[in-house]
C-alpha cells in the first residue's frame, strides 16, 4: 500500500465515519485482527478527532476493558463496503 492510497481509503473511512455520526473527541475501541486496514480504519479516525482504543484479537483480556469507549465491530463485509465508498 503506498501512502497516496493509504491516505485516498482513510480519507473514505472519515467520511463514513461522519455520516455515522461520530465527532470530534468521541472515544472508540477498534476491534480487528492484524491487517492492512487496521491502519487504515486508525489513520481515518484520527483524521476527524476521534481517539482510538486499538485493540486487537491478541489481546489476552479482551476488550471489556475499555467501557469508556464506544465499541466498533467491523465485519469484513463492512470493512470493503465502506472501502468502495
Amino acid at each position: 500500500m503506498t501512502f497516496q492510497q493509504l491516505d485516498e481509503q482513510s480519507n473514505r473511512v472519515a467520511q463514513w465515519a461522519l455520516a455515522q455520526g461520530f465527532k470530534f473527541d468521541d472515544c472508540v475501541a477498534l476491534f480487528m485482527e492484524n491487517r492492512p486496514e487496521y491502519i487504515v480504519w486508525w489513520m481515518g479516525f484520527t483524521k476527524i478527532g476521534v481517539r482510538i482504543a486499538l485493540i486487537n484479537t491478541n489481546l489476552r483480556y479482551g476488550p471489556a476493558k475499555l467501557a469508556s469507549c464506544t465499541s466498533l465491530w467491523l465485519t469484513p463485509s463492512q470493512l470493503w463496503s465502506c472501502r468502495r465508498q
